[in-house]
């Protein structure tokens, strides 16, 4: 996926389940199983991984992180484009447009 695309408010968000997960004073610490990299997550990116427990749509998910910090949707959306394209990326979460679940 271009780095310069947006994500799909329907697209659906999936955490792969390759990985290991931890939780330590509020923060998620990952690992990934196959490269044995670790990944650090803040409050914000624990609560985001916490939401995708289930897969759920990226408007679900931009509606969690809302509801939770309180902050205004658009720049949610924005951060949250950067952060989930940056977890596809690294293999730790999918992330199927909208176009291709109808599809399947």
């Amino acid at each position: 996926m271009p780095s310069n695309s947006t994500i799909s408010k329907r697209a659906r968000i999936a955490i792969n389940p390759q990985h290991l997960v931890a939780e330590l004073d509020g923060d998620v610490v990952i690992m990934s199983i196959d490269t044995g990299t670790y990944y650090g997550l803040d409050a914000v990116g624990a609560c985001v991984w916490k939401l995708l427990e289930q897969p759920r749509t990226f408007a679900d998910v931009i509606d969690g992180v809302v509801e939770h910090f309180e902050v205004d949707a658009e720049v949610v959306e924005k951060d949250l484009t950067a952060f989930l394209k940056e977890m596809q990326s690294e293999g730790i979460v999918s992330v199927t447009p909208d176009d291709a679940a109808q599809s399947a």
